[in-house]
């Protein structure tokens, strides 16, 4: 006998016989599924192994995608960290340099602990540098005089003028090896000569040999009235510090020559 599946019942048929006879015909049997062929309910259940199977790969696939993502994330963070630990120990290397090298400079220029009088001028000064010289901490000291003044030339220049004695101001500072033109010990009582910070004298237009007028804002009193005080000096010597603050700021002249000045 041939089985074959029809839409809901299974029917055996005699060899030989082209059309059931009476007690021939079995009865109904229900195929697997009530409701669906039994071919259709075979396509269904292979579709959805081939679906369950495909979302396995997809989320296998997947996550294995996301494992790279993680992993290129972590490796673009750990290249941006190294990157901004390194920028940051540069600058701050840098930034420790230069400090450094300003404090260097400007320490260099003048002296370390100042002494002065109380209330009025330091008279005798030789006296208070052998005391300083008497305490082993002091490596040397000097005498010197400050005074803020007007400097003029084709231009005009505030600047700091400092009287100091050329043969012990090196004790004190190394302003006579930053000189770039003319020589410290040119500054000698009663020539009147000037050294010059390299950008003050290119801000007055001036060199060496030329000469500028030094305006104290001291008045002096005469026959005629108050004059203000001014001297013309010589520009001896041009200095290159290498801090703008002494290079633009500042003027050196011998210290005899600025007390007749005040």
């Amino acid at each position: 006998k041939t089985r074959l599946w029809s839409s809901s019942v299974e029917i055996t048929q005699i060899e030989g016989s082209s059309t059931p006879g009476p007690g021939r015909a079995s009865p109904s049997v229900q195929s697997p599924s009530d409701s669906w062929p039994a071919g259709v309910w075979l396509k269904e259940v292979e579709d959805a192994t081939v679906a369950a199977l495909g979302a396995i790969r997809a989320a296998a696939e997947g996550g294995f995608a996301y494992d790279q993502m993680l992993e290129a994330g972590n490796a673009q963070g750990e290249a941006l960290i190294m990157g901004g630990v390194t920028a940051l120990i540069t600058t701050l290397s840098v930034m420790s340099g230069f400090q450094r090298e300003i404090r260097d400079r400007m320490l260099q220029m003048a002296a370390h602990t100042t002494v002065s009088g109380y209330g009025e001028p330091l008279q005798d000064w030789q006296r208070a540098v052998q005391v300083a010289l008497q305490d082993p901490r002091v490596a040397g000291a000097a005498p010197y005089v400050e005074k803020e003044a007007l400097i003029l030339g084709s231009n005009n220049q505030p600047a700091m003028l400092r009287g100091v004695e050329p043969a012990q101001e090196g004790k004190v500072s190394v302003i006579g090896d930053k000189l770039v033109q003319g020589k410290l010990v040119d500054l000698q009582p009663g020539g009147f000569r000037i050294v010059l910070g390299r950008e003050l004298a290119v801000w007055l237009g001036v060199g060496a040999g030329d000469d500028v007028i030094v305006m104290l804002a001291d008045y002096r009193n005469t026959p005629m009235g108050g004059i203000q005080t001014q001297k013309r000096f010589v520009v001896s010597g041009i200095f290159e510090a290498g801090y703008n603050e002494f290079d633009k700021g500042l003027a050196v002249v011998n210290l005899q020559d600025l007390q007749r000045l005040l």
